[in-house]
């Protein structure tokens, strides 16, 4: 793909989504949104108000841990591929 890094500013690669995307066929998901609708007939009005904003914090700080996760993975691979070019720290007191 040509000019990475345009299409990475402009939002045209977004990796979690596709990611999403391909989970949503999953049984997993399937058997997760079985559960979730089991339980929230359960729920009172209040009971549901206050898992509204459970979950909204919960998804916040899963959102944040992702973005720590992938910027993680991008630093590794970087230095995985200046390893891979035998690539040297330029010591100027040499």
């Amino acid at each position: 793909m040509k000019h990475i890094l345009r299409h990475l500013y402009y939002g045209f690669l977004n990796e979690s989504e596709r990611y999403v995307k391909a989970l949503r066929e999953t049984e997993e998901y399937r058997q997760m949104t079985a559960c979730y609708k089991k339980f929230a007939a359960t729920f009172t009005d209040g009971q549901r108000e206050l898992y509204q904003e459970f979950d909204a914090a919960t998804v916040a700080y899963f959102d944040l841990e992702q973005e720590r996760v992938y910027s993680n993975g991008f630093k590794t691979g970087v230095w995985l591929t200046f390893e891979f070019m035998d690539f040297q720290l330029r010591n100027d007191n040499s």
